[in-house]
């Protein structure tokens, strides 16, 4: 089975693309700020301390256990209860209930998890310290800069689809009986084999189905190991090529209509899927608590070219779409999301963070 460390890879992708990544130490804050734990502006970092990173704008009717960074106008509702970093809101237009330390038995004490940052409130809204909660008013990047992240992470996502362990294109795609009684077009991907996957846009367009096939084994297949070997599945194409919107939807196959040829079904083990929603079997992890998972989970889906509306239903994974819109939608999403802009009005997110705790 081929294992390659994360660390080793993007380090010869950064060499052999010239990327230059900030380290945070060029972006120091004032002394009553703390700086931002992630070190440098990289996708493994801040899938680790955050799970929602929004470039820009941010819709959030529902709970999300981690905490959000969101460099355009914000729209809260239940967050931070397993935050392991301070949240970042640059313009706070409404705000739930910020819960910090709810989950502080899966949280490491170290850095400060009370903190909510933020650089200018909306009419009505007014923020008061205390209670276990800390908000802070902080000038444009002096906690986070937007600007340089989005470059490092564009180009890191750009660098990991274009660097990949295997390519999957339209040779890969298979008819298939699904179920006993459906045919379908499928692609299955390999994950024991390898580590860094890239799926053309041909592909993806093809295929109604696409199939995980890992070991078998939730543990081995989605634990983040302690040499940082990462599932990384990369996504090529622009809205030309997929479309204004793409449906990603894990769960059984046939609860999705896959005549709509932007429709697709993302399934672990058996070609048709289960019932239980691949999030929900995410579950099974032995860090989760259903809620938080602190023994690290490395799948990751990434999107560096699309920039339509990506609708993310029972997401399994953290998704990284620069570019792109995300809506998550269905009754849970395991992992994180690194996007253009995000939506929800439907979904509990769970933290599952790249990097153990």
């Amino acid at each position: 089975m081929k294992r390659m460390k994360l660390l080793k890879k993007l380090t010869a992708i950064v060499v052999a693309g010239a990327i230059t990544l900030t380290p945070m130490s060029s972006l120091k804050t004032s002394a009553s700020v703390a700086e931002y734990n992630g070190g440098n502006y990289n996708i493994r970092t801040i899938l680790s301390d955050y799970q929602h990173f929004v470039f820009n704008n941010y819709t959030n009717a529902n709970h999300q256990v981690g905490a959000v960074a969101v460099g355009g106008v914000g729209e809260l509702g239940n967050f931070g209860d397993g935050q392991m970093s301070p949240s970042y809101v640059n313009e706070v237009k409404s705000i739930g209930n910020f819960n910090p330390g709810s989950f502080s038995a899966d949280v490491p004490t170290s850095p400060a998890n009370s903190d909510l940052y933020y650089t200018s409130l909306d009419a009505g809204v007014t923020l008061t310290s205390g209670g276990g909660k800390t908000y802070t008013s902080v000038t444009t990047g002096e906690y986070l800069d937007f600007t340089s992240a989005y470059t490092n992470v564009s180009q890191e996502s750009d660098a990991v689809a274009n660097n990949a362990d295997k390519i999957y294109d339209v040779g890969d795609v298979s008819t298939v009986l699904v179920g006993g009684y459906s045919s379908q077009k499928v692609l299955t991907i390999d994950i024991a084999a390898y580590n860094y996957i890239t799926i053309t846009a041909a592909a993806y367009n093809l295929a109604n189905i696409i199939q995980v096939k890992g070991s078998g084994t939730l543990a081995t297949d989605f634990t983040t190991d302690g040499a940082g070997n990462a599932n990384c599945i990369s996504i090529l194409g622009s809205t030309a090529e997929l479309g204004n919107n793409t449906l990603m939807y894990f769960g059984y196959f046939d609860k999705v209509d896959l005549g709509t040829a932007t429709n697709k079904v993302f399934t672990y083990g058996t070609v048709a899927g289960s019932d239980i929603e691949f999030s929900n079997l995410l579950k099974g992890l032995a860090g989760s608590n259903s809620q938080i998972c602190d023994t690290g989970m490395n799948l990751i889906w990434n999107f560096p070219e699309y920039n339509g509306t990506i609708d993310f239903a029972g997401g399994a994974g953290s998704l990284i779409a620069p570019q792109a819109t995300v809506n998550s939608t269905g009754g849970n999403f395991e992992g994180s999301v690194i996007a253009n802009n995000f939506t929800s009005t439907s979904t509990e997110g769970h933290f599952y963070p790249f990097y153990a705790q």
